[in-house]
């Protein structure tokens, strides 16, 4: 009787089973992952999320959408890794940096500002301006009243604190009236060199409760007066010094109001349609030329919650103020406004 040939039977070594499962585990879950990623399901759940900050302000909800962003962009690395290799990603990455590059230098070439794209962050230019606007920046010139000083007469402005004195309410028994008052709160007559005009200004809350709070409507030098307003005046980016207040938001979008030329220097006052003080009389200094990032000629309304999204900004930059009022703007929604009356003095009695 002829043999029988048994076939050979190809042995497996210890837990190589366990190997090969724990791969198809592996590969299974890559691919699970992949088509949850392919289906842009969640950049649904990011613009979802979007929409309900937009709704309730909230900053959970802020804090979730930038974590979603957080999640999209490492599985589009991890998906890139695993697909074409570390060095294929790598180089993907490479050129999707280069083109942003291109584009931003491009951009801020054509533009001529190193800075063609900026986002605000704040309330204080309610209502030309809301929280989340992307805004499109172009250098050149500032558009303002222009008055010029000698050298010596900016240096005695400064010297006697004049740019910051603020505009305050003098109680008596039966009016509240509006007045000057310097660094140390005394009231103060205007300097015939340089000065600020004051009224009581109309506000509204959200809730449509109407309050009148000091604010500075004019700037005086020389004996010239030059009245606020938004008619050929630019609305420019800067960025302020370090040790400016509310420096740690960012660059400052506001209303260029009046510059004053002296000495060869230029120094640009500014102040946000929906604050009641310049910004140098809270603290800041005056806007050199050289901290101007450009002028706003194109406003995008909410694409610029992205950015702030990305830069941690979820909840609105405030900034109280001796009056009690919110520089920056104190309402969430943005919902608080001047009414546009003014007043020197109003009777209580």
């Amino acid at each position: 009787m002829a043999d029988i040939i048994k076939p050979h039977m190809a042995s497996r070594k210890p837990g190589e089973d366990a190997i090969q499962q724990k791969k198809q585990e592996k590969d299974d879950e890559f691919r699970y992952v992949k088509a949850v990623n392919d289906s842009k399901i969640l950049w649904v759940l990011l613009f979802a999320l979007f929409l309900l900050y937009m709704v309730f302000k909230s900053m959970f909800v802020a804090a979730g959408a930038a974590l979603m962003i957080i999640i999209i962009v490492g599985l589009e690395i991890w998906i890139g890794v695993k697909t074409g290799g570390l060095g294929g990603e790598v180089k993907e990455m490479a050129l999707a940096i280069i083109v942003a590059l291109v584009i931003w230098y491009g951009a801020g070439f054509l533009l001529n500002t190193p800075s063609p794209l900026d986002a605000v962050v704040s309330c204080s230019m309610v209502p030309a301006l809301e929280r989340g606007d992307m805004l499109l920046l172009q250098g050149g010139e500032v558009s303002a009243p222009l008055v010029n000083m000698t050298g010596a007469e900016w240096d005695m402005v400064r010297q006697k604190g004049l740019p910051g004195q603020k505009c305050a309410v003098c109680r008596s028994e039966t009016t509240d009236s509006a007045c000057l008052i310097d660094g140390n709160g005394t009231v103060v007559m205007p300097d015939p060199l340089f000065s600020y005009g004051c009224s009581l200004c109309e506000r509204r809350n959200a809730e449509g409760q109407a309050s009148y709070i000091p604010c500075t409507t004019e700037i005086t030098v020389k004996n010239r007066t030059f009245k606020f307003g938004t008619n050929r005046r630019d609305t420019i980016v800067y960025a302020p010094r370090p040790q400016d207040p509310f420096a740690r938001s960012g660059e400052i979008v506001h209303r260029a109001q009046l510059k004053v030329g002296a000495d060869g220097e230029e120094y640009i006052f500014t102040k946000g349609d929906n604050n009641n003080w310049l910004d140098v009389q809270i603290g800041n200094m005056p806007v050199v030329p050289d901290r101007v990032r450009g002028r706003v000629i194109v406003r995008m309304p909410y694409i610029g919650y992205f950015k702030l999204f990305i830069s941690g900004l979820f909840e609105l930059v405030q900034g109280k103020a001796d009056s009690g009022f919110s520089l920056l703007g104190d309402h969430p929604e943005c919902a608080e406004s001047f009414t546009g009356t003014q007043a020197i003095k109003i009777d209580r009695g």
